[in-house]
């Protein structure tokens, strides 16, 4: 749709915005997260750690989370090319049409939710507090960076929210009844967490406005395309990570037997 397509490009610029020769570095090092190399010495010590504890069903499972979410999304990458138009970043630099998932923005949120399997309940929270910040630190930098589409990232998250949905219901199979646990009982218990994260958010936004009503409100009418982008992406990145936790630990889905 134009208007997508619109609002897509109009974000990326607002992003690119922010990049900086002084943020280059850190940007390159956020999104190393991607590098087969790294990705694999994470995943990979992910599993062992469910071995560690005797669940080589969930050992495998974090595999196939791996393996299948990153492969899927390189597949569609070559299915999809031809169905968007490149978006021109400079004179001499696009976003062409295979860019769609973002690989490392799935290898990203794969890793945190991976992580979450394994984690002890206890920890589960703190792990997805640590997971979505990653997640979303990644795909910010991809966009800054201007190697993918605020869109391209939002795809990604799905793709790798499937395959651990895939995993799940492949290790809930061999459980012998279900939990008494409800969905009320899960969206109740997931309040707490967003209230307090974007209750911080919100206090750091007011803050700015505060120190610097002038430069707010000149920079938001000219950026409100970029700032919803940059939303969206943090809003459902952190509801998928938070929200598979709370699954976890309210026993909607549970791994714990696997």
């Amino acid at each position: 749709m134009p208007v997508g397509r619109g609002f897509d490009a109009t974000a990326l610029h607002g992003f690119m915005g922010f990049d900086r020769p002084i943020a280059d570095p850190l940007l390159l090092l956020v999104i190393q997260v991607g590098n087969p190399v790294i990705y694999t010495l994470l995943g990979g010590l992910i599993a062992s750690v469910a071995l560690r504890h005797r669940r080589p069903q969930l050992a495998v499972a974090i595999v196939a989370i791996l393996l299948g979410s990153v492969a899927s999304a390189e597949l569609l990458k070559l299915l999809l090319a031809g169905l968007r138009q490149g978006v021109w970043v400079a004179p001499d630099w696009s976003i062409g049409g295979a860019s769609w998932p973002s690989g490392h923005a799935t290898a990203a949120m794969s890793l945190s939710m991976c992580a979450i399997m394994v984690s002890p309940p206890a920890r589960r929270q703190l792990t997805a507090a640590a997971g979505a910040a990653l997640t979303i630190a990644v795909s910010y930098a991809l966009v800054i960076a201007g190697g993918h589409l605020p869109s391209d990232v939002i795809g990604a998250f799905f793709v790798s929210a499937l395959w651990t949905a895939l995993a799940l219901a492949v290790l809930r199979r061999d459980q012998e009844e279900s939990t008494p646990s409800t969905w009320g009982s899960f969206f109740r218990s997931s309040l707490p967490p967003f209230a307090v994260t974007w209750g911080i958010a919100a206090a750091v936004v007011l803050a700015v406005v505060i120190a610097r009503p002038e430069a707010v409100a000149g920079y938001v009418p000219g950026h409100m395309k970029f700032l919803v982008g940059a939303l969206l992406i943090a809003m459902i990145a952190q509801a998928v990570v938070t929200g598979f936790a709370r699954l976890l630990s309210t026993g909607v889905v549970d791994a714990s037997s696997a």
